[in-house]
């Protein structure tokens, strides 16, 4: 491997991920990036809710460091939606269960 290549492969993901868009924020002035997590993120979901959980931690942590360059970085975690998916997988009484918690 080249000396030149190292650097950029062992850079961490959500440097690559969000380098070139916050650049482009932090030259205008600041911007907003929002993240789509899920409720599933606090309800041991399996892996799908690890995921979200994932997602998220980046978000606080981008937050954390792209706040300072005016870049507002939030996520949305919306609750469960009635699509086939949820109606094939979740069983009923905790859909019911789930649902009856929610604030709204």
């Amino acid at each position: 491997m080249e000396r030149a290549m190292l650097p950029s492969r062992l850079m961490p993901l959500r440097d690559r991920a969000f380098a070139g868009a916050a650049t482009a924020m932090a030259g205008r002035g600041g911007g907003a990036v929002v993240n789509q997590s899920s409720t599933a993120a606090w309800t041991y979901a399996g892996y799908y809710g690890l995921a979200k959980a994932g997602t998220n931690g980046l978000t606080q942590q981008l937050a954390h460091e792209l706040g300072g360059m005016g870049i507002r970085v939030n996520a949305i975690a919306p609750g469960p939606i009635d699509t086939e998916a949820t109606r094939n997988v979740v069983p009923q009484e905790i859909l019911d269960g789930f649902v009856s918690s929610l604030a709204l």
